[in-house]
């Protein structure tokens, strides 16, 4: 399940924009929730991740109605709680919008221009902006691997005989080897958490990049129109799968119309896969932004009315 060769000649390598893509393709494949590999292991990975989170949210809901008894063991359960309904959302958003995730990713593979399609400054340009967005990606997920890593091992720094998440469980959760399974429990739901949260926005910020970079490559090509230089773009356009072009009797001037024509047919493309792609995601933003708020709110206060050392909710 962790083996890395299934990238090792993925054709997103070969271009520079289509390959910042790869990032989320990595991580989400460590469950199976890649939408090109959608299959039978997803669908029980969905289920039984589904299940231990509904067990976990049930058991903070339970805690937060019998078991808190100060505003700080509120608002820490509080923000695990928040925290878990995102995540319970874009797992969902993942597994039952694959069919059109999939989709997308389709198109971006095979029909999307390549980043050289208008010449090498353009694409240097784009290669610079797309590596941002990689470096970035990169830099996110360490950072919050860092900081999962932090709940899991503070309770074991520190000598007490703590779960990572303050939750209610019908039975005495300290005895061994009660308490371990636990721990074990907790510690692998910690690392979904960064699976799933940073997959789901790292695959939706690298498609909103290649679509930026597609705007970008359209409007270098018709800017081209009138330079001598649109049978040659022409050709190479009508190359990629999903361009086509239905000459005119009408002879003059026909090189000219047939690159506007593909522009325009592009740009109608690129439309209609930026609002897939906000009907895909508009839940997990909705859910992200209470995440968010929620989030800061409880770091906020327990970073000033708390008074021990919270070094790990800084980083947070």
């Amino acid at each position: 399940m962790f083996n890395l060769n299934f990238l090792q000649n993925d054709s997103f390598y070969a271009d520079d924009a289509k390959k910042c893509l790869l990032v989320s393709k990595t991580i989400l494949n460590l469950l199976k929730f890649w939408p090109e590999y959608f299959n039978n292991t997803t669908k029980i990975c969905f289920v039984t991740i589904t299940t231990v989170y509904t067990f976990l949210q049930f058991s903070l809901l339970v805690y937060l109605v019998t078991g808190v008894d100060d505003v700080a063991s509120l608002t820490r359960t509080m923000s695990v709680f928040v925290l878990g309904m995102q995540i319970m959302v874009k797992m969902t958003i993942l597994f039952f919008r694959s069919k059109d995730l999939y989709d997308i990713l389709k198109t971006v593979r095979y029909e999307f221009w390549p980043s050289n399609i208008s010449g090498d400054e353009l694409r240097v340009k784009i290669k610079s902006h797309i590596d941002v967005l990689l470096y970035t990606c990169i830099l996110t997920y360490i950072g919050a691997t860092y900081f999962l890593l932090l709940i899991i091992l503070t309770p074991l720094i520190d000598g007490i005989r703590q779960l990572p998440y303050i939750t209610w469980y019908p039975f005495n959760w300290a005895e061994t080897p009660t308490f371990e399974v636990l721990y074990i429990l907790e510690g692998c739901i910690n690392f979904l958490n960064g699976v799933i949260v940073c997959g789901t926005d790292f695959l939706y910020h690298a498609l909103c990049a290649n679509c930026t970079a597609q705007f970008q490559l359209l409007c270098d090509v018709l800017q081209q129109i009138g330079r001598g230089s649109e049978k040659e773009i022409a050709e190479k356009l009508l190359r990629i799968p999903g361009v086509s072009y239905e000459p005119v009797f009408n002879k003059e001037y026909e090189d000219e119309r047939r690159l506007l024509v593909l522009c325009i047919k592009h740009h109608q493309k690129l439309l209609n896969i930026a609002s897939k792609l906000t009907g895909i995601f508009e839940f997990v933003h909705f859910s992200q932004l209470i995440a968010i708020v929620g989030g800061m709110g409880a770091v906020c206060f327990l970073i000033t009315n708390v008074g021990i050392s919270l070094y790990d909710y800084y980083v947070a």
